[in-house]
């Protein structure tokens, strides 16, 4: 009996720290408009702006606009993306300060977020808690997240909002090092 009311009030204390977080409004995880009308979407045109300040580390370096824009088509064929909007000195209110890729197989979930050069501590921590807690109500089995080293105290924070749950450290996981993975279940079952 005690264990169920523990993990109750530590669920109330996340979710009054969401709330928290969330006091004057939650960030707008939406799907990137890559088109419309036949022409690039001022979506794409943003992503034109991260791209040039060096937001995308791991796209190839050197793209000219058209290329650019073929890539970012080439990849939505291959995965969603999102984009992640909240308020920031760069926008008169909210603007887009992320993009999100997501792959899946229809049951598991593999997220990947770029973040825009002009993105606060505060808007990774407060996009990435919107996210994932999109995400816990999704049609799916579960979400899995890879993380470096460099990473890790986002998602660790993030842990504090009872959205994301650490499994382990996969020792040479990446190329760059170890990797730190995360999990949190869909409503698929």
């Amino acid at each position: 009996f005690s264990t169920g009311l523990r993990h109750t009030q530590t669920g109330n204390l996340m979710k009054e720290k969401r709330d928290r977080l969330f006091k004057r409004g939650r960030p707008n995880i939406r799907p990137l408009i890559i088109e419309e009308n036949g022409k690039p979407h001022k979506d794409i045109g943003l992503l034109w702006v991260a791209y040039k300040k060096g937001s995308f580390p791991l796209f190839p370096t050197g793209m000219k606009e058209p290329e650019f824009f073929q890539y970012v088509l080439k990849l939505s064929d291959e995965h969603g993306l999102y984009v992640a909007e909240d308020f920031n000195k760069e926008y008169e209110g909210s603007g887009p300060i992320a993009v999100i890729s997501v792959k899946t197989d229809g049951w598991k979930v593999e997220p990947h977020t770029n973040f825009f050069h002009w993105a606060t501590a505060r808007n990774k921590l407060r996009s990435t808690v919107a996210f994932f807690q999109m995400v816990r109500y999704q049609k799916i089995g579960c979400c899995v997240v890879y993380s470096l080293i460099d990473s890790k105290p986002l998602f660790d924070k993030v842990q504090e909002y009872g959205v994301l749950n650490y499994v382990g450290r996969i020792p040479n996981g990446d190329m760059r090092g170890d990797e730190y993975m995360y999990m949190i279940r869909g409503k698929k079952k």
